[in-house]
């Protein structure tokens, strides 16, 4: 077969409307390969460069020729019959040469042709590539681009045979040729599972970069293909250079706190993180900081995290935060440090979080199927060029935890995520917030990020020493539990070794708990009467309608004015609930203009890395941990505040105990384990202070560690032991539920990770079945409303009151997506969400991946019919839910 004859295979196609476009299936393979060593040379750092350069060799520049061959190779399986034939024009001109079709044979994957022919063909036509095993397996990887590997066999009739296996092989040699593999050595094959982990994820993104036509047009002059291989090695270089892939290199030297934190006195924590940098840093290890709320511990991470990039070269960093709140928050501290540290840089810090594409949405977002590229993936693929979905990718990025938990998840494209995490620094904030499904992944997380030469570092209030040791082991597996050291501490280990150390706090204070019943009047009674000279207070409940129960006592009451108090739930528009956020972050900051007297009623979303600082905080009974974590924010910068409230005081809304000593728990057994929430009404009902941070160490292990206890009756033990009876079943059934979702560990037999079957679980959809989804938390079915309005006149409107109407049958896209998004909220009461996703989203949106699974709920007058239910769309109170033939108000909430 003559040479000119390949550049009559195509692999991407535009339809004009007389002609076809095809690309050439031998240029784009050229285009990814270039791609790759673009790369190598000018991306990748040299931790990461050493990693795939031991296991492939034999030397730095040997590796990346054969990598870049075997990723240009990626795409080999569309020269067959079944892809061809997609294109008439293709398969016409392909016909006359002796290409045999067959248009009654089914499709299958391209991916799966390049698996299934990739090692005979490569041992074929390179001498010394490597035994049949290692190739079929190199294939396997590169073949699965598109998402998910060890896809179906093609039978003969799908891949070709003859005039199609010489093609194939012909690309081959014509690749190998023009890379110049005939000049270097043979690879060495010392590959374990994290090699073809990073090999997925790098042949994934540069088929992304290779296929975007902004740097590789598809109608580009037909030349030959030595002088394609010169303009695709410009444009990758281009497209590196416009995509941002080269804005950013480690620094040479570290920094010094006077960097991260000018004009402030290093605390106790910060000098002891100083003195262990140059240790720690000379290779990838795990930190855990435990210390009290207020101790500088993102500091001291950011100081680590930039000891790494400097010493070993790791490419950025991933701040993992528990909610969007805190993430949105962390992302401001973590832009000014990086402004400051990199003056002269654009780094290109990444927001990463479900509710992220607000703030950088583009109108490739709403790309329909009609607008790709020939071969590309479905409507569902389309997803990954969302920003939480390439945002690992970039060098900084902060978000949510469940971005890292997805990368250890049997989902498409889960090898891209952890490509992007590797040799990064991963930060994890509140780690002790972590229930026993999440708490699994992470462990499997941590092996991986291992594996892949990540630094990890854990910051917490306090842990319980299980869960911190298996922290480390999961790390860190053959080492053994480090002794016990005093509170606060910090622990640390390479994987060969374990230490810790211990610091003194930088503050001591006493913390007065006061039991008040858990009756609204009395609370209302009891601020009306303590806030006469002012003050500013959080009231925490554990649920929605509890807080909007408060919030409307509170309101009735009178004595505070509508400027004085404020209410603050997950159950808001998001444009509202950003905006009372903001306005929160502005009252209590560190920055902000302090009022004399404003009262907080909110919920859990308070209690996790918000920086906030409160006079005096109202709580629900919750785990020991979490009140304690609440009460952080109480007196947490010096500020001016009235005589009554000069000491941090915490009072505890205490349920009603029955006669036999054993408290009804009433709705804040639905949020949290009753087993915890018996044991720390216990340890709280009989502490009048707690001194921090002596006793919060202390406080932990009574509940989570069961010390010997003195039980207040009988039947309070057995409701204890009834407790945690059906904890213990819900842990294991929690983690049996989150290992069949994850992926091998990074130990396991290379060829058999190849082989272990994906569930490809959806990342997205709330209608497929739970068994079938990717979860990172074990939360109720949930469904994402997007909140809309109408007076009843049939004109559909953003918000009531707005002048302008919305068209729901206009394809949404730019402006008009975000403002339909910050209309979005999200509901998980079980007596409506399963009624609200039997409704279809608009067909408008279906072809738009940001909204496709969203529901539009028209509000008439602020009300809309849920089934049996009512949803109450409310401009304080947000929404709620009521049944419509009793008015009973919400019993299964969320908090």
């Amino acid at each position: 077969m003559l040479e000119i004859d390949l550049l009559k295979l195509w692999a991407k196609r535009r339809r004009d409307t007389h002609f076809e476009i095809l690309y050439p299936l031998l240029f784009h393979m050229l285009d990814v390969a270039c791609v790759v060593q673009a790369l190598w040379y000018r991306s990748f750092q040299a931790d990461t460069r050493a990693q795939l350069a031991q296991a492939v060799g034999p030397s730095d520049t040997g590796a990346c020729l054969w990598i870049s061959f075997w990723a240009g190779l990626h795409d080999l399986g569309k020269a067959s019959p079944v892809f061809q034939r997609a294109s008439i024009q293709a398969q016409e001109s392909l016909a006359g040469l002796g290409f045999a079709f067959d248009k009654h044979v089914q499709p299958i994957p391209h991916g799966s042709i390049t698996e299934h022919v990739f090692a005979r063909l490569v041992s074929g036509t390179v001498p010394g590539a490597g035994p049949p095993d290692l190739l079929q397996a190199i294939g396997t990887t590169v073949g699965g681009h598109h998402g998910v590997t060890n896809l179906a066999t093609p039978g003969p009739r799908q891949r070709g045979n003859g005039l199609w296996e010489d093609a194939r092989m012909e690309l081959c040699a014509v690749l190998a040729d023009l890379l110049g593999l005939g000049e270097i050595d043979a690879p060495c094959h010392c590959f374990d599972t994290s090699f073809y982990v990073m090999l997925a994820g790098l042949t994934s993104v540069a088929d992304w970069i290779g296929s975007n036509e902004d740097y590789f047009p598809l109608g580009v002059s037909l030349h030959s293909p030595v002088e394609h291989l010169e303009y695709a090695r410009s444009q990758a270089d281009k497209a590196l250079d416009s995509l941002g892939w080269t804005d950013w290199t480690p620094p040479g030297i570290p920094t010094d706190f006077a960097t991260i934190l000018p004009n402030h006195d290093l605390r106790p924590l910060q000098r002891a993180v100083t003195e262990m940098a140059p240790s720690v840093s000379a290779k990838p290890s795990l930190v855990i900081i435990e210390a009290p709320m207020g101790e500088g511990k993102t500091e001291a991470a950011i100081y680590l995290a930039d000891q790494w990039c400097a010493r070993l070269g790791q490419k950025g960093c991933y701040f993992a935060l528990p909610t969007q709140a805190t993430s949105n928050q962390m992302y401001g501290r973590v832009k000014k440090f990086l402004e400051d540290r990199y003056p002269n840089s654009h780094v290109g810090l990444q927001l990463i979080h479900g509710g992220a594409l607000l703030s950088s949405t583009t109108a490739a977002v709403c790309q329909t199927e009609d607008g790709k590229a020939d071969g590309a993936d479905d409507g569902s693929a389309g997803q990954w060029f969302l920003p939480k979905k390439r945002g690992l990718l970039a060098p900084f990025g902060v978000g949510t935890i469940d971005q890292a938990l997805l990368a250890v998840l049997q989902t498409r494209h889960y090898f891209v995520r952890l490509f992007g995490l590797a040799h990064k620094t991963v930060i994890v904030d509140e780690v002790h917030a972590y229930d026993t499904y999440m708490s699994t992944l992470l462990e499997a997380l941590l092996a991986w990020l291992r594996s892949l030469g990540c630094s990890v570092i854990m910051l917490s209030a306090t842990l319980p020493p299980t869960k911190r040791a298996r922290l480390l082991q999961a790390y860190g597996p053959d080492i053994a539990p480090p002794k016990a050291s005093s509170y606060p501490r910090i622990s640390f280990t390479s994987g060969a070794d374990t230490r810790v150390t211990s610091f003194a706090a930088s503050t001591y204070r006493v913390l007065n708990i006061v039991h008040i019943p858990d009756d609204i009047q009395n609370l209302v009674q009891r601020l009306e009467s303590f806030l006469q000279e002012g003050g500013c207070v959080a009231i925490v409940c554990n649920t929605v309608r509890r807080a909007q129960e408060a919030y409307s006592a509170l309101k009735n009451a009178g004595f505070l004015s509508s400027q004085e108090l404020m209410l603050l739930h997950a159950r808001y528009p998001f444009e509202e609930r950003e905006s009372r956020e903001e306005q929160a972050l502005l009252s209590f900051g560190k920055h902000g203009p302090r009022p004399h007297r404003l009262v907080l009623v909110t919920t859990q979303i308070v209690e996790q890395s918000l920086d906030l600082d409160f006079d005096l905080m109202v709580s629900d009974l919750a785990p020991v941990d979490l009140v304690l974590q609440r009460a952080g924010r109480v007196h947490r910068h010096v500020n001016n505040r009235p005589k009554n409230l000069a000491t941090p005081q915490l009072w505890l809304r205490m349920p009603i105990a029955g006669e036999d000593s054993v408290p009804l728990l009433a709705t804040s057994s639905r949020v949290y384990e009753e087993y915890y929430l018996l044991l720390s009404y216990l340890c709280l009902s009989r502490s009048r202070a707690v001194t921090i941070p002596d006793d919060l160490e202390r406080l932990i292990e009574d509940v989570y560690e069961k010390r010997a206890v003195d039980w207040p009756s009988r039947a309070f033990e057995e409701a204890v032991d009834r407790a945690r009876e059906k904890m213990l079943a819900r842990e294991e059934a929690a983690t049996l539920k989150a290992a069949t979702g994850l992926i091998p560990q990074p130990g396991d037999d290379p060829l058999d990770f190849l082989d272990s079957f994906n569930r490809q679980l959806e990342e997205d959809d709330p209608e497929v079945h739970r068994s079938l989804q990717a979860l990172t938390r074990l939360a109720e079915p949930s469904v994402q409303l997007v909140c809309l309005s109408s007076s009843g006149d049939g004109v559909v409107r953003l918000r009531q009151g707005d002048s302008s109407s919305v068209d729901m049958d206009d394809p949404p896209h730019g402006a008009k997506l975000v403002q339909f998004l910050r209309r979005s909220l999200t509901v998980t009461d079980k007596r409506v969400v399963f009624h609200l996703l039997n409704q279809p989203p608009p067909p408008a949106w279906r072809r738009c991946p940001a909204l496709r699974h969203h529901r539009a709920v028209i509000f008439d007058d602020g009300a809309s019919p849920a089934g049996d239910y009512i949803l109450n769309l409310h401009e304080e109170l947000g929404l709620s839910i009521e049944k419509i033939a009793t008015g009973e108000s919400e019993e299964n909430d969320e908090g």
